[in-house]
């Protein structure tokens, strides 16, 4: 079963799904915010889904913003409206910023339209390779720092 990760925003929402194992994971899609719902219903079911991490945006110091309020309002109707779903928050702190940094080295010019857009799922996609590599064994992770 697969892990989709969201990186909410008032008007576009980045997704991002991992492999069934849960070891990698890959930008899906950046879908509208009024057409996420819809797009939940139909990604669960068509990519066998069964958790789902939301990124909780919060202050630099960890404290609650306007935007962590209306996260938490969208998990909790998330989680009644599919509760057969595994839904789980995760701070989400600097990942939007990183993957537009990342786009802005790759293609080492000004952000298009479409690479905004892309930089969402993008975004999602850094989000769950946290939560992917949070949930690795301690082993694994000090044999990575070796190699």
């Amino acid at each position: 079963m697969r892990i989709l990760a969201l990186d909410l925003g008032d008007v576009w929402v980045g997704t991002a799904l991992s492999d069934p194992l849960g070891i990698v994971c890959r930008p899906l899609k950046t879908v509208k915010r009024k057409e996420l719902l819809s797009f939940l219903k139909t990604a669960l079911r068509e990519h066998s889904v069964s958790k789902v991490v939301i990124g909780l945006p919060t202050g630099s110091e960890g404290q609650e913003t306007e935007q962590s309020k209306k996260t938490m309002t969208f998990f909790t109707t998330c989680q009644k409206q599919f509760p057969e779903i595994a839904w789980e928050l995760l701070d989400e702190f600097l990942t939007s910023q990183l993957a537009t940094q990342h786009q802005s080295t790759v293609k080492r010019q000004k952000l298009s339209t479409q690479s905004k857009l892309e930089s969402h799922s993008l975004a999602a996609a850094f989000l769950l390779k946290d939560y992917l590599y949070s949930r690795r064994p301690a082993a694994e992770i000090e044999q990575d720092l070796i190699d």
